[in-house]
Parts: structure tokens; sequence; C-alpha cells
């Protein structure tokens, strides 16, 4: 490649100009933005005192914490959900898993619900 060529880009079809790197460079810039508007996911497993292990999904958005436990096999009145501050607590029919929060929480706020075999605990944020 000669210095008058320019590298190239997308197979060799074309060149670098001032004006294309910068549309590409505001198009990266705008997509991190998006990212950063998206609800925060966070996923891990427990151990619960069972000694099964539990895959639990955080969703952090603007307003609320949801967290979704796959928790298969259960009814809905078999679970009760508390929440810290900073902590969120599941008590089911065998277990118990217990998890720090990504960010603070009203305490005591849980709205939850089964279905499909997946809890979801909703929490408010201050």
């Amino acid at each position: 490649m000669t210095m008058d060529e320019g590298p190239r880009i997308g197979g060799g079809e074309g060149r670098w100009d001032g004006e294309s790197f910068e549309a590409s460079l505001d198009a990266i810039v705008r997509g991190a933005e998006d990212l950063l508007d998206r609800p925060y996911l966070v996923d891990w497993t427990t151990r619960g005192d069972d000694d099964q292990e539990y895959n639990v999904e955080l969703i952090e958005s603007p307003e609320f914490v949801t967290a979704l436990v796959d928790a298969p096999g259960f009814r809905e009145k078999d679970f009760v959900t508390k929440s810290t501050e900073e902590e969120l607590t599941v008590l089911g029919p065998t277990f118990k898993l217990k998890k720090a929060l990504p960010c603070k929480v009203v305490a005591g706020e849980t709205d939850s619900s089964y279905r499909n075999g997946i809890l979801s605990v909703r929490m408010p944020k201050p």
C-alpha cells in the first residue's frame, strides 16, 4: 500500500477520510451511550442452604432492581422474600438464598410473583 492509497476499510473497498472516520466514531459513541441507558444486568449462580445451585439474574433500571430466581417445582406461596437496603433474602420451602444487591433499594419493599419456575422479585430504589 502506498501513502496515496491510505488504509483500507471494509475489505479494501475504500479508505478513511476525515468525514467517514468522524461518522464512524460518532456511531460508536452513540452505541456506547445507548448501552448505558439500558437496564443493568448481573447474572450469578448461588448455592442455597439445601446445597442446590440457583441461577439468579439482577436487572437494574432507573426505578427498580428486579431479581429473577430460577427455582422450578414450587408454588408462589412457597416463597418469602425480604430485603434490606443492600441485600435480598429468598426463603423457599427447602432453601434460603441471601445475596448482596448492586445498589441500595427501599428496605422491606418487595413485590414477588412466581410463574413457569421463575420467581421475580421487584424492589424499588430510594
